[in-house]
């Protein structure tokens, strides 16, 4: 696979995830955790070049291997579900899961959730949409199967967007050896779940789009407000993907979209905003504050390049890429200052910096893939 792109997101696909192997590889006193992470990456690559040199063909000319990569779909599934029935919420470290059961659960009983403090002393720093996307998991028994439903549309995804068989082996092979994806299973996390559900978004909005984004805008403007309040990140590829026909559409347009957005933001907000005490509590205890004093202040500077970047890319796959990009490099970047400030063995080992942000650009990045390996021949 001869394009750049693919190349620069494979690399930072490895490196996240060899990450994830020398951090965890290291609670395990039988083999060196470099060596883990050696093994990890030659195995990987090894089968995508063996993949991309042509072998492997016999996948896609037998139905056959079609209907297993399915089995195996279901297998995982299955596998999944369990990882998340079995695992003790109470036992985790990372709070994740906690943090989204109480947005869900002020959602539900009228409880202000920015001022109660979970069972590891943490606050909740949900925006309001994420717990509408968790409610019917919660309703079922566990947030974490929020993460088992995205596999399986992720799943249907390869199998209706990639062309060749062997490629969509490919695709899930990748999600499948990614121990940041494992991990987000294991700890019942959201993140992944929430940025790869944007991402299908973003998809199926470009396949159905037949004009400027906003010439019609209910639909888009509502979206674009719902994944926004979910996470503050994703403002970067909102701006990516839909900046440009923004600017571009007629003014009256433009002042639909605004209306839309400001009253879709209220009443996803309304249930949140109306549980609150009184003003000071909404001023001093909200999500907005709370994720913006995590943010370091250089995110703000690279905030800018979105705008730049709307109006210059010529395509879809180049918006995914620099999405996953841009969304990388701000984790990225701060984990060098955490090294540089306090050292490799606690901004690794002591948990000073949270390697699972890294993975966040990974979402983009499988999307960015199923472009690249539907220009191949098949």
């Amino acid at each position: 696979m001869k394009s750049v792109l693919f190349k620069v997101s494979f690399l930072i696909y490895l490196f996240v995830n060899g990450m994830f192997v020398y951090k965890y590889g290291a609670r395990q006193s039988y083999v060196n955790s470099i060596s883990l992470v050696i093994g990890y990456v030659f195995f990987v690559t090894a089968f995508v070049v063996l993949v991309s040199k042509r072998k492997f063909n016999f996948l896609s000319r037998n139905v056959f291997f079609n209907k297993l990569l399915i089995a195996v779909v279901l297998c995982f599934v299955l596998v999944f579900s369990l990882v998340v029935f079995k695992v003790d919420s109470s036992t985790l470290t990372a709070d994740r899961w906690a943090a989204l059961e109480i947005t869900i659960q002020g959602i539900i009983d009228g409880v202000y959730p920015y001022n109660r403090i979970d069972y590891v002393g943490n606050v909740s720093s949900n925006f309001p949409a994420l717990g509408y996307l968790g409610l019917p998991f919660y309703l079922i028994g566990d947030v974490g199967y929020l993460q088992v439903f995205t596999f399986g549309l992720f799943s249907f995804y390869v199998f209706k967007e990639v062309r060749n068989v062997k490629y969509r082996y490919l695709l899930v092979f990748l999600y499948l050896m990614s121990p940041a994806i494992w991990w987000e299973f294991i700890a019942k996390s959201d993140m992944l779940s929430n940025l790869l559900l944007f991402a299908l978004m973003v998809e199926v909005s470009i396949k159905k789009r037949r004009e400027n984004f906003f010439d019609k805008p209910f639909k888009i403007s509502l979206m674009i407000a719902f994944f926004l309040l979910t996470r503050g990140v994703l403002v970067i590829p909102i701006i990516i993907f839909f900046f440009r026909d923004f600017y571009g559409s007629k003014t009256s347009s433009k002042l639909q979209s605004i209306a839309i957005g400001i009253l879709s933001t209220v009443l996803i907000c309304l249930p949140v905003l109306l549980s609150a005490e009184n003003i000071e509590m909404l001023i001093n205890h909200n999500p907005l504050t709370l994720q913006t004093n995590k943010a370091p202040v250089f995110s703000y500077i690279l905030l800018m390049l979105p705008f730049f970047i709307s109006f210059r890319t010529q395509n879809y796959e180049t918006s995914f890429f620099y999405s996953g990009l841009i969304i990388f490099a701000i984790p990225f970047i701060s984990m060098i200052s955490i090294i540089f400030s306090e050292g490799w063995f606690f901004a690794i080992f002591d948990h000073r910096f949270d390697i699972s942000y890294l993975s966040m650009m990974l979402p983009f990045a499988f999307v960015l893939f199923k472009y690249e390996f539907n220009k191949l021949n098949y």
